[in-house]
């Protein structure tokens, strides 16, 4: 039982992450990229799982709880790629703006 209240509450948690992922989306409309991350794990198998407490079941929910966990990290390497390739944008962009103004800085001085 305590098991799946951790799954449950795991649920939750994707649930906002999802939430969170698609306002990231939505602020980055020029960065093609989703988040798929799914726990499901059926009601039946859930009361498989809890009532027969067995070999089984238990490998079938953690099979999903794996899948899950390997799809989070993949949002998570993906997440983290984007954010890097923007601060590095940003940087280069704020290099550029620096130059411009020395640049502006020199000419209106030479005026």
């Amino acid at each position: 039982m305590v098991k799946h209240q951790h799954i449950d509450h795991a649920e939750e948690v994707i649930r906002k992450t999802q939430s969170s992922m698609r306002f990231f989306q939505k602020e980055l409309l020029d960065v093609n990229k989703t988040a798929n991350i799914e726990i499901k794990i059926s009601d039946m198998l859930k009361f498989a799982d809890f009532f027969f407490d067995g070999f089984i079941s238990d490998f079938m929910v953690q099979g999903k709880i794996n899948n899950a966990l390997n799809q989070t990290r993949n949002e998570y390497d993906n997440v983290t790629e984007i954010v890097m390739k923007l601060n590095l944008e940003y940087n280069e962009t704020q290099s550029e703006l620096e130059k411009i103004q020395k640049e502006k800085r020199e000419i209106v001085e030479k005026l």
